[in-house]
């Protein structure tokens, strides 16, 4: 990767990203963090490839792909032109390269998404069925339903089973805090991106950027596939998020589904993001360096700002 410049021994890089003010009309805040978080990223993990062990298990803290750039990516608008963008596509190769390093060699590469925010599934049952009233907006709030104790408990009651696992009547016995429960497989449905896309990877991001992506498998490798978890005593939920290519393997399907389930039974959370997560948090001292670097620039403030306090 070039165009970087390293500080703190090499520790650190930094890099200018532009947008030009006619590619960007509007959504300027959300497409900066995207421009910013994606690349970083992205880039971070095409310089650790090289470092990493042949039995690596990795862990991206999200998902597996830049969702909110593809989107903006193909769609169609006057105020946000992005798509011909020069980091914009660099970002979809650099999530295209990635994918090929560990499909290459056979490592399990997983996104595991702490907070989901798909409705793919529900929008897909709403448009079978007119009319047809679901109490839940999101996937998440209906597999939260789905796996929840009480739903497999009245499952085993009904279907008569018994296991050493479980009660009477196939019941727990034991508390919240003993179990986990959790989907099978799913190919990512492409309803998000409805008549936008023809898939759910990089790839399908634009017809004419399609053409100019690196790839090394054929596409259908590339698409999303994701189970869900339901942590009970934690009440949440998790998505986990992998290419198909590493899914249809059955030994690396069990070894990613394995491997989350252990650190989850264990830790209640994965120990990797957990550390990131600590790493993250700034500390005083270091906001306070920030908050020098814009001690001599006039802030653009609204009324509310200044009505809630935001703004000092």
């Amino acid at each position: 990767t070039q165009g970087w410049e390293t500080f703190d021994e090499g520790f650190g890089r930094a890099k200018l990203v532009t947008i030009a003010p006619d590619e960007l009309k509007r959504k300027a805040p959300d497409m900066v963090h995207s421009f910013a978080m994606y690349l970083a990223e992205s880039e971070h993990i095409l310089f650790m490839t090289d470092r990493l062990e042949p039995e690596s298990f990795f862990i991206m803290d999200g998902p597996v792909y830049p969702k909110q750039l593809m989107y903006w990516m193909v769609l169609d608008d006057e105020d946000v032109r992005i798509r011909q963008n020069n980091d914009a596509r660099k970002i979809l190769q650099n999530y295209i390269d990635i994918m090929d390093h560990f499909l290459k060699n056979r490592q399990p590469v997983i996104g595991f998404v702490k907070n989901p925010t798909d409705v793919q599934i529900m929008e897909s049952v709403r448009k079978k069925r007119e009319a047809f009233d679901l109490p839940w907006m999101l996937d998440s709030q209906f597999f939260r339903n789905l796996l929840s104790l009480e739903k497999v408990d009245n499952a085993s009651e009904h279907s008569g089973k018994n296991s050493k696992n479980n009660g009477k009547n196939g019941k727990h016995n034991g508390s919240r805090s003993d179990y986990i429960t959790y989907t099978n497989w799913f190919l990512q449905p492409n309803r998000f991106y409805e008549k936008l896309l023809n898939g759910t990877s990089p790839l399908a991001a634009a017809d004419p950027i399609q053409k100019e992506l690196r790839h090394n498998f054929p596409p259908e490798d590339y698409a999303l596939c994701f189970f869900m978890l339901y942590v009970p005593y934690k009440d949440v939920v998790f998505k986990v998020e992998a290419p198909y290519g590493l899914v249809k393997d059955d030994s690396l399907r069990m070894q990613i589904t394995k491997k989350v389930l252990f650190d989850l039974s264990l830790y209640g959370f994965p120990l990797t993001l957990t550390k990131a997560d600590h790493l993250a948090k700034i500390r005083k001292v270091e906001r306070e360096e920030i908050d020098k670097f814009f001690e001599n620039m006039s802030p653009d403030t609204t009324y509310n700002e200044t009505r809630w306090g935001k703004i000092e």
